[in-house]
């Protein structure tokens, strides 16, 4: 690489490091949290344990949860059914329009009795749900996925970057050194090796998450087909 290709290299890094810091420092604390949602849920006392019946019982069908929603909340559209991971219930997903992106409820129902557990604003407890608002579009609805997308686009920006600027910066030292005699050295250092050590799961994740801020587009893109009236 020439100079001149190494410091318009090193500026990208630079600036789009400097443009995401902040939002990713946001988002790492507001993530780390919702790793733990189900546990903060429980102990809120957010979550609907369903009935008790027999192990074996059968669960009832799709469709029959569908009509079950529908009949609590007529006037509604059911944007998304989901099934729980661990118990047998369902989350339907109600809005004023099929592609509106405003939740107004979200009902619980037991997939083997069919009883409405519990209807709420959201899944999630008060806290969590403000938790994960903040941590996808920083309370502020489809405006601020789109923002965060940006910044999500730059931090992979900044990460291939980097990883085009380390190897002139540091081919005269092997691997994982970390020079401790200079504190900015010392630094710097560390910011290359765990940039480095850690590039492929940080590109994984700006890529991912950048395509996630898409996710009310690709849903009302989808809306036509898999979403029930």
């Amino acid at each position: 690489m020439t100079p001149r290709s190494v410091r318009v290299w090193k500026d990208l890094h630079k600036w789009t490091s400097l443009a995401c810091t902040l939002f990713l420092f946001i988002l790492c604390l507001t993530g780390l949290p919702l790793i733990f949602h189900e546990e903060i849920d429980r102990a809120l006392g957010a979550t609907a344990a369903p009935d008790h019946v027999a192990a074996d019982a059968p669960m009832i069908s799709l469709d029959r949860v569908i009509e079950i929603g529908h009949a609590q909340r007529p006037n509604e559209a059911i944007t998304f059914a989901v099934p729980d991971d661990d118990d047998p219930v369902w989350f339907l997903f109600f809005a004023s329009a099929i592609n509106s992106p405003k939740i107004n409820a979200v009902m619980t129902i037991d997939g083997r009795t069919g009883n409405v557990l519990r209807v709420g604003d959201s899944a999630r407890s008060p806290v969590i749900k403000f938790i994960t608002d903040l941590h996808t579009d920083l309370l502020l609805d489809e405006k601020g996925m789109l923002f965060l997308g940006v910044i999500g686009l730059c931090f992979v920006i900044a990460m291939i970057s980097g990883v085009v600027v380390y190897g002139p910066f540091m081919r005269r030292l092997d691997f994982g050194t970390v020079r401790p005699h200079s504190r900015r050295l010392y630094w710097l250092d560390l910011h290359n090796l765990a940039g480095m050590a850690l590039a492929a799961w940080l590109l994984a994740v700006g890529v991912t998450g950048t395509i996630n801020t898409l996710a009310q587009q690709i849903a009302r893109h989808c809306s036509g087909r898999n979403w029930w009236r």
